[in-house]
Order: C-alpha cells, then structure tokens, then sequence
C-alpha cells in the first residue's frame, strides 16, 4: 500500500525456529504528528504509540499469506511505536504453524514513506519467560513474566534492559492480503466489583492437574517444552493452591491473600493492572467464566468461590514474578472470563487499577432487538455478545480454549453474522483461508482440515465436517451472491468428492469412513460403524449442493439417491436408526436410534411433516426436545445435545413456522446460560466452553420466531420473510448490507418497514 514499496519481511537473526519467542520491533521518534502505521506480523502481535495500547492481530489467513494491518494514528509527534511480535512454532488450532516474520511502514497523512522495516530496532522480550506450557492442547503458550521494569519504558523509547537482536531478511516471505475484516473494539471496562476476598496458601498434598499439553508433548504430535524442559509450571504450582474467605478487601494485597473481580458476565480479550509493588512479588492471575458451583471449594474454604483454571481443559493461569517498582501490565493473548482472581504468593503488591481490555468483533452495533418479553431479550443479548466475540477475524467455536474456526460451527455462526451486520464479512475470510490452503501433509489427498488455519499433526480430520463445508459454501452464495470465492473453492469441493468415492459401499452408501466421524456431542456418535446414516443423510445433502454450485446435474442425481437410499435403509418403522452392519453380505440396521438422528432426517429432507406425520408428531408434539428426562420417556432413543441436534429441532419449529414451541423451547434451554455468562454455551450443561459460536444461531431462530424475519440475500436485494406466528410486541432494526428493516409490534398496531428497492419474498 505505501507507495508501490514491496514488503520486507525480517526476523531475529538466528531465531526463526525458536519456540515461544517474543520480541519487540521499535521505532521513533515519529517526526510528524500524524502518521498510518502499517503492519505485517506472524504468528501474533500487538501494537503501542506513545504507550498507549494500539491493537491485536493479525487477521489470520492461510500457510503462506499473511494479513496486513493499517492503523490510522494521530497526536504521534515524538512518540515511539512498538511492535511485539511473538512466534510460536508450535501446532495449534488457532493459527498456521508458520516461521514468525515482520514487516512494517510508517507513512505520512499524504500516504508518504517515512520508514520501513529496516527502521525498526528489534529486542528480546526476556521478561516474558520462554520455556512454559501450552495453554491448552488446542493454542499456543501461557503466559509467565519475570520483570525487573515495566515495559511502558520499553514503548516510550528506553530500551534498557532488554536486549537489542540482529535481523535478518526472510528469502520465503508470506505473500500480504488485505485484512479485509473489520478492527475489534477495544473497550475498555474497569473491574470495580470486589467478588470476595481471602486468604491462599500452598497444600503441598493436593494432587495437580495435568493434562495431555503438558505431559503429551512429543514435538511431532503435539509441539511444546517437555515437561523436564520447563522453566515454571503454572499449574502445578496453581494446583496447590487451597484458598478461605474472609476479611474485607483491600488494594494492599500481602503475601497470601487473594481478591476476586467479577467482570459482570464473561468477556473476552486482556487484562490491563496497574500495579504498585511494594515488595518482591510472586503475583497469580486465576481466571474462568463461572464460579463453578457444581463442584464447590473444600471443607475449609468458608464457601469460597471456585475459579477452577482447568474446568475448559485450559492452563487459565497468568503468572508475575515482579521487583519492587511501578507497573501497567497487559498480557499477551486474548482468553475468556468474568471472574478474576489475583493471588499474591510473596511479597506485596497495591492494587491501583484492574481492567479488562475487550477483543471482540464491534460491527454489530446497526443491530437492535427488544421484545415484551424478558428472557428473549437476555437470550439475543448473550447471543449477540457470543458472536462479537467469536468473530474478530474469521467465525470461531470459542474464544478461550480454542479461538478455531471451525466448520460446521461456521455455518450457523455466520447466519448470525448476516443477521447483525447485514453482510459476511468475517465468514469470507475464512472461505478464503480454506480455499488458499495448500496440501497439508497430514490430512489424506482431498481432505480439508476440520478447523483451518491451523495444523492437525496428529493427522485427525472430521469427515462430516468437510461435508459441511460444502454446505456453508452454498449457503455463504445464496446469501451473499458473491461468486469469486465460489470459484476459488472449486477445485477443494471436487478433491472431496473424489475422496469420498472410495468409501462408497455396493449399495452406493458411504461406509467405514477414515477419521473422526462426528455427528454431535451425544450417543449419536458412538453409532458410526458400518453405514453411518446421519452421515449419508449429510453426505446425499453435500453432493446436491456441489451440483447446484457448479452447475453439475450428475452430482445432483447422485444426491438424490443417497437420499432415497437412506429412507428405504434407514427407517425401522417407528424411528430412523443410526447405522447399519453387514451381515451375511447384506446391510443390516444395526437397532441403534439417537434423538439427533430424527433430526437430521428432517434437516435434509430425508424425511417430511407430510411424508412421515406419525414421526414428526412424536418428534415435536410428544415429549422430545431439550427437557426430555431419557430415562422415563423413550429411553431407547439416545438424547440429543445442544451442538447440532438440539439447535437442528429448533431450526425445524421455525421452518415448520412452529413459532410460539421455538420461543418456549428457546427460553427453557438458553435463558439460564444468558443469566449466569451473557454468553450461550457448547454444551446444555457446565462444561467446556461457556461462549461458544455456533450458539449465536439462536438470535436467528428468535428473529424469525418473533419478526418473521428468515434472511437477508445480497442477490436480487432479496429479503426473505414469513409470517410470525407468535404475536408479541418487539421493537426491531436488522441490517441489510448498508440499509435496515425496522419492526414495531404493539399489540394490533404491527409495522415492518423495509428499505426502499428490495424485494420482498413470504415463504
């Protein structure tokens, strides 16, 4: 962008293959007042002017690209500008194991080259140790720090302490794409409300938590520190900790004493502490998204709360060691909490200031939803909370324990997207990172990977979900109309119809597939032997959408007959079973039903209200749905679980225009996760995530259940509607690309009031 200049992309001399190595590329003065600052970084950074807090990224793009940044800055005179670039070399979920590099320009507010990358002086972030744990088996490193200074010193210019490193040129630079997404909100909100406060001491006896990252790293599987390698073991030490109520708060926090904050619901992005040590500290940060009842504090704890750092299978831990002196921490990566607690070990530190620093997608705001009743409206809050949060760059399952964009998810997410933006933004990004992915060496010839960008070394992949990425191809083109990356993905959706050629059976189905066959967190996925038949259901569905894509009516035949082919094997008269073995050269149902196998058949058509009423009735009028007690009502038929078959029958109520059941059912599964989070959760209880993507689909179920509202498509200016059922006063404005439909029902005064030059469809 700056003048035609091409991009230099450089790294510590000596340090590309590094694990876990943080360093800092400074510039200034800045000579003029203001300035656009651009910027390249792999595989995470952030960037100061002046001291302050600029920014997070990059937007995350595939092996071999990465995303540029612009940041428009003023009031820079005399200022200085530092990046801190971190690189992993490790496998994630959360970003392409690549080589970290930078790159950068500074220009003037007339688009002139001030500085480039060779400008920038680079350091050591030695304060941030080095050989830790992964966070997660899913991300990168947590985070511990050894500070003998704050670094604000370090973004003001003063370098002391921190050692300067050569740079040297990368000869395979990534090739730049435009961030494309919009920049995050960064609000910033003050934890002000004192949770509890108490006392914490050490039990030596207590058993720690550890999990696969920290003991099962290989360095082929997994990527890490071995155990014996590293240097501080956050929760070993964490683990030990055994913590009483009592006292009252005080900013002076002694050596074992603890305070808890509540952030008001969960949050996502980083905590800013402004601190006052007094002494030598060892100071903890412990974080969760609940204070987990479910499983309460000891028998000497006086009912204190249980911020459990390992519910999510997460190391939530922060740790500073800190010498005596004045500091502003941030830490480095984005995590999930409402509850923070600070646990001095040693020494003593003052409180001056706590915050939590917001990473979240902020282009929503068009979006207003408001109805007569209560528990709708905390539901599209925390439905709308969990897609800004899950949507900086591309659609993530979660922000916490994976930050992955996942398939499947995505689909569902990104409809929660149109509906709050008005466009797709973010869900392109993440087409287009499948679609520049290359091969990756552990997947099979044809397979893409189950959440992208990212590395599967253990070589695990998710055949459904590659079905389903077909599926949200086609969905991303009715609503948004956009054929270029369509095209783009061509060759990708033929390589999996390729792949699946050859797991097809004598009776033309889909039979023993490789891979994590994954139908949903239930029973339904322990039926995948033989022919799965919610798989083939998927697959007959996939093969439809390919051929409508591209304009192939032989892959829509070939759809068709996957679909009359499991109708005729699949039913067993009462319910459509889940799988089917070969006995005696002939396929055999197998006698295993699942709650969510009966919802996919609906879902793609396999069946129908009209084509099985007996089913349908029994589905949806006598007794199945969330509520369902499996162990006095239909035990035979394995429950369903929020992620899909859940979400899958409330889709159906509203396309069966079953509004006022959609609303009632709603409201009993997802209010009390509103009430306890703000967000909606994985799964239909306490565990895992609590602010999971795909949830934020909810707010497309309530729209439509309330406001008739179905879709918004780019293509012919097309809205999408149908008549609501439910007759309920709300107040409604939902973004249609730069325009908005505005909705005001109050009583029998009901009035929609659409943009002008749009097509107005009722189904």
């Amino acid at each position: 962008m700056h003048n035609g200049t091409a991009e230099k992309f450089v790294w510590a001399e000596g340090l590309s293959y590094e694990k876990n190595i943080n360093v800092a590329f400074l510039y200034g003065p800045v000579a003029v007042g203001r300035i656009r600052l651009e910027v390249c970084g792999l595989n995470a950074y952030r960037v100061f002017c002046g001291g302050k807090f600029v920014g997070y990224g990059p937007a995350r793009a595939a092996h071999g690209y990465v995303r540029r940044d612009v940041f428009d800055l003023s009031d820079c005179l005399g200022a200085y500008i530092a990046v801190e670039v971190t690189g992993y070399n490790v496998n994630s979920y959360c970003c392409a194991d690549v080589p970290p590099a930078f790159s950068a320009a500074v220009c003037d507010g007339d688009g002139g080259l001030i500085a480039d990358t060779d400008d920038f002086k680079c350091f050591l972030l030695g304060d941030r140790v080095q050989r830790v744990q992964r966070y997660s088996f899913q991300r990168p490193f947590a985070e511990c720090y050894r500070a003998e200074r704050c670094r604000t010193s370090l973004y003001n210019g003063d370098a002391a302490g921190f050692k300067p490193l050569a740079t040297a040129i990368l000869t395979n630079p990534p090739r730049v794409l435009e961030r494309n997404a919009p920049y995050p909100d960064y609000a910033r909100a003050p934890l002000n409300n004192v949770y509890e406060c108490g006392s914490v001491k050490i039990d030596d006896a207590a058993e720690p938590w550890r999990d696969r990252s920290l003991m099962n790293v290989d360095n082929a599987g997994t990527k890490g520190f071995l155990y014996g390698e590293l240097d501080v073991r956050l929760s070993d030490e964490a683990g030990k900790f055994v913590y009483k109520k009592c006292g009252d708060y005080s900013s002076d926090l002694a050596a074992g004493r603890y305070v808890v904050f509540d952030a008001g619901r969960t949050r996502t992005g980083f905590l800013e502490l402004g601190l006052d040590v007094k002494s030598d500290c060892s100071l903890y940060v412990i974080f969760d998204e609940i204070d987990w009842k479910e499983k309460p504090s000891g028998p000497d704890s006086n009912g204190a709360a249980n911020i459990c750092f390992y519910r999510n299978d997460c190391c939530n831990v922060i740790k500073y060691e800190l010498k005596r002196g004045g500091y502003r921490l941030m830490n480095f990566e984005p995590f999930s909490a409402r509850f923070l607690k600070l646990a001095v070990l040693s020494g003593e530190a003052r409180v001056k200031s706590a915050a939590f620093i917001d990473l979240q997608n902020g282009s929503g705001g068009g979006f207003k939803f408001e109805c007569g009743d209560i528990r709708l409206n905390a539901i599209a809050a925390a439905a709308a909370e969990t897609w800004a949060q899950n949507a900086v760059d591309i659609p993530m399952d979660c922000p916490s324990r994976e930050r992955a964009g996942w398939l499947c998810d995505a689909m569902f997410s990104s409809r929660a997207e149109r509906l709050l933006t008005g466009a797709n933004v973010i869900e392109r990004n993440f087409l287009e990172n499948y679609a520049l992915c290359p091969p990756l060496k552990e997947l099979p010839a044809g397979m893409v990977p189950m959440c992208y960008p990212a590395d599967a070394a253990d070589g695990v992949f998710i055949p459904n979900w590659a079905m389903w990425y077909v599926l949200q191809l086609a969905d991303y083109y009715r609503r948004a109309g956009e054929r270029s990356i369509i095209d783009l993905s061509r060759s990708k959706v033929y390589g999996l119809i390729d792949y699946f050629d050859r797991f097809l059976c004598a009776e033309g189905l889909l039979s023993d597939l490789d891979g994590w066959i994954f139908i949903e967190w239930s029973k339904a996925n322990d039926f995948t032997n033989g022919v799965n038949f919610p798989t083939n259901m998927l697959y007959g569905a996939m093969l439809k959408a390919a051929g409508e894509l591209y304009g192939d009516n032989a892959l829509i035949k070939r759809g068709e007959k996957i679909t009359e082919l499991v109708r005729a094997l699949s039913f067993n008269g009462e319910f459509f079973e889940d799988n089917a073995v070969r006995l005696d050269d002939r396929l055999v149902r197998a006698g295993n039903t699942s709650e969510t196998c009966q919802y996919y058949a609906f879902y793609f058509d396999i069946a129908s209200p009209e084509s099985f009423p007996g089913l349908f009735a029994k589905l949806f009028d006598g007794g199945f749905g969330g509520g369902r007690d499996e162990k006095t009502f239909c035990p035979s038929v394995y429950k369903s679980n929020a992620f899909i078959g859940d979400y899958m029958r409330l889709d159906l109520l509203c396309r069966y225009g079953r509004h006022a059941q959609t609303i009632k059912e709603c409201a009993d599964t997802l209010y009390n996760m509103a009430v306890r989070t703000g967000t909606l959760w994985e799964h239909n209880y306490v565990f895992a995530s609590l602010n999971h993507g795909f949830a934020s689909y909810a707010l497309n179920l309530i729209t439509r259940a309330t406001a008739g509202f179905v879709r918004y498509e780019s293509k012919d200016s097309k809205i999408v509607m149908t008549e609501p059922q439910l007759k309920i006063d709300l107040h409604a404005v939902l973004p249609v690309g730069p325009d908005r439909v505005v909705f005001d029902f109050n009583g029998p005064r009901r009035t929609i009031t659409f943009p002008k030059g749009f097509k107005i469809e009722y189904v």
